[in-house]
């Protein structure tokens, strides 16, 4: 899903490559190094470390190890944020679970049981 482009002139540059940066990872990058990084946008390995340091300072990645990233708690607080809070989120996750799945919706009750695994 792409946003309609703006105009060039009401473009921030430094932002179009942040985005770009978070668009690369999905289910099958979750985790990326910063040398990829810059050979999937074509960006100098500078500019990379500078966007993903404030990144990485606002949550949006997090280090994994060495120059390794991946998304941080951020995007999750986003998401969550905007899909009603854990409260409005949980029911929607939890609805969309098997019967035989541990934690579910139960017929008999209007909340979520937690089956207990010793």
């Amino acid at each position: 899903m792409n946003a309609p482009s703006p105009p060039d002139r009401y473009r921030v540059p430094a932002l179009a490559r942040g985005l770009s940066i978070l668009a690369l990872f999905d289910r099958e990058r979750e985790a990326l190094a910063a040398p990829d990084i810059c050979r999937a946008l074509g960006l100098p390995r500078t500019s990379v470390f500078r966007l993903i340091a404030t990144l990485e300072a606002f949550g949006w990645l997090e280090r994994v190890n060495g120059s390794v990233y991946r998304i941080g708690p951020a995007l999750a607080r986003f998401a969550l944020e905007r899909r009603g809070g854990v409260e409005g989120a949980a029911p929607r996750f939890v609805a969309g679970l098997s019967p035989a799945t541990p934690i579910g919706p139960r017929p008999s009750h209007s909340g979520i049981v937690r089956s207990r695994q010793d």
